[in-house]
């Protein structure tokens, strides 16, 4: 019993939802504000969150203040910070969902300042379960198949049960070019009107350096035929929407076990155990290249009348022009994330009767979190450059090392495919390791009576050890990406030890 509002979710209202994923049931619920999950399409490093999991968010704190147990027991990170995948949660064997909403970090410590979700597994599951789940949006896309095994089997005349289980999803793409409402980029203009926008860095190219082609200063775009004229917003700006996820697609395997065993009348030892491998993947735009370049005049790539705009608006020293550029760099294809995760957690531990009125709970815990993160179809900000320096007389690259590659990058669709696999980066590899290490016991009972009623008191310690290591591919740190960020390396350790006792008087 607890003084603060408790919200229980039955087995039944997990089924009814309809929902293959806990967390979009969860999201109904007037306390949660939906979090990363299946539309969460933008990745990490860079600006745009997610990470192509699945988190719970009570009253809009974030995941990392929103504390997650199973069965009573905390569930470990699979990230560097502190929130939980939910996608980790055997969802079949739930028989109820648990959530508190107030007055929760003066038990469970700060990651529980906005509330706690406690995920309470079936006990004594006997039998064999089969459930199979489809759904879409509309026919025939964003299907999502999902099927469940479970086994349990009471054993030693019901002293003991043993429960295995095992879990695929797969959840197909759907872009948002496929819808209405998310295939074109909207701008507001502030005076109550939308309007078709979006990027100013385009496959055409643009020059943000002003130039004056007859009708005072302005933005230089390019024709196809490289010839170059005035950029106009926003009808030049490139939309972006359509290659991007509305949902991520998603691959999931999850294994486990849940044991218990009654030791003797007054104990019993229980285990649980489980494997989840998460395969999500995400995607965004081509490659928005921004950057100062240089370009010789006598570029034989160069149209007359783009040779004679560079001379004489951007002019920085003999037979070279200087500007800041932007391109869209769709012959790279789509910025892909593709993550690999895999998720192990066991659990063993001892519950009884120490003696008449007093029980007694201790377990520990031993997580696993590995992931690797790879980021696809950049480009090398110096190899752009140095194609762009092109000797007249040989057609070649003026520094050919690496196997320079000319590029024409002036006009949509003039970027040829063996300059487009000379500035491509191979793919980069983001790595994070997490280790959780948990210990806990508690004694509760009642010492003794008073004309008011029972005095009941709970005394109780505990540790756990987090190692945590992440690290981004060294190449995002050079300096030399256009699409992918690099992200703050982690390494260390964090530990907590805790003793608590309560009363109520």
């Amino acid at each position: 019993s607890t003084p603060s509002p408790l919200t229980t979710i039955s087995s039944d209202d997990i089924a009814f939802s309809g929902q293959a994923t806990i967390e979009e049931t969860l999201n109904q619920m007037p306390q949660v504000l939906p979090e990363f999950g299946r539309t969460s399409n933008h990745p990490t490093p860079g600006p745009n969150p997610g990470i192509g999991g699945a988190g719970v968010d009570l009253r809009g704190f974030g995941p990392n203040r929103s504390l997650v147990l199973l069965n009573g027991r905390r569930v470990a990170p699979s990230t560097t910070g502190n929130g939980v995948d939910l996608n980790n949660i055997p969802q079949f064997l739930i028989d109820r969902v648990e959530i508190i909403t107030g007055g929760t970090s003066t038990v469970y410590g700060s990651d529980a300042i906005a509330g706690v979700v406690n995920f309470i597994t079936q006990e004594n599951y006997s039998g064999f379960g089969v459930e199979a789940g489809f759904t879409m949006a509309e026919p025939g896309d964003a299907e999502t198949y999902d099927l469940n095994l479970a086994y349990g089997h009471n054993f030693a005349n019901g002293r003991g049960n043993v429960t295995v289980y095992a879990n695929v999803l797969e959840r197909k793409t759907l872009f948002a070019a496929d819808r209405e409402f998310t295939r074109v980029q909207y701008v507001d203009d502030w005076n109550g009107n939308l309007y078709e926008g979006g990027s100013s860095r385009t496959p055409a190219g643009i020059i943000y350096t002003e130039a004056d082609l007859g009708n005072g200063p302005v933005q230089v775009t390019f024709n196809p035929d490289g010839t170059p004229r005035e950029y106009i917003w926003p009808d030049d700006s490139y939309n972006y929407q359509p290659v991007n996820y509305l949902q991520m697609p998603l691959s999931r395997l999850a294994l486990g076990l849940m044991s218990h065993y009654s030791l003797s009348d007054r104990f019993e030892g229980y285990v649980e155990a489980s494997f989840v491998r998460n395969e999500p993947e995400q995607s965004l735009a081509p490659v928005p290249a921004d950057l100062d370049v240089e370009v010789n005049l006598d570029n034989p790539l160069l149209t007359p009348d783009t040779r004679q705009l560079f001379a004489d608006s951007y002019s920085c020293a003999p037979n070279l022009a200087c500007f800041r550029f932007g391109r869209r760099l769709l012959e790279l294809g789509p910025r892909l994330a593709d993550h690999e995760r895999d998720y192990s957690r066991i659990v063993a531990g001892l519950r009884g009767e120490l003696w008449q009125g007093w029980d007694i709970d201790g377990w520990v815990t031993y997580t696993t979190a590995s992931s690797t993160e790879y980021l696809r179809n950049d480009a090398s900000a110096s190899r752009l450059r140095q194609a762009l320096l092109v000797d007249p007389v040989t057609n070649e690259c003026s520094d050919p090392t690496g196997g320079c590659v000319p590029l024409n990058l002036f006009g949509e669709g003039n970027l040829s495919a063996e300059g487009t696999a000379f500035i491509r980066f191979a793919d980069f590899a983001n790595v994070t390791e997490r280790t959780q290490k948990l210990a806990s016991v508690f004694v509760r009972g009642s010492p003794l009576d008073t004309w008011a009623g029972s005095l009941d008191v709970a005394v109780g310690v505990g540790w756990r050890s987090d190692d945590t290591y992440y690290k981004a591919d060294d190449a995002l740190f050079s300096g030399d990406t256009l699409g992918w960020d690099g992200s703050s390396p982690v390494e260390g350790t964090d530990e907590v030890f805790e003793a608590y006792a309560e009363a109520i008087v």
